[in-house]
């Protein structure tokens, strides 16, 4: 995998992620209240900002790890 490649693969990845886990997280914490989708949007934005750098940091040593391990 080149690396655009695997940089547009961790942003979807993150995005995906972020909005999943961000539905989640505002379902069980507010519900399905008035103004939702502004709450939920708010923790989205949040989870890709956190999300992104972290996966561009932790993804490619991890990826090295793996190939070393398993052959």
């Amino acid at each position: 995998m080149n690396i655009k490649q695997m940089l547009f693969f961790n942003a979807i990845l993150c995005t995906l992620f972020s909005a999943a886990m961000a539905f989640t997280m505002v379902v069980i914490n507010v519900g399905f209240v008035s103004g939702f989708f502004g709450i939920w949007l708010k923790s989205f934005g949040v989870g890709v900002c956190v999300s992104l750098p972290v996966a561009f940091i932790v993804v490619p040593p991890l990826q090295k790890l793996t190939k070393k391990w398993i052959k």
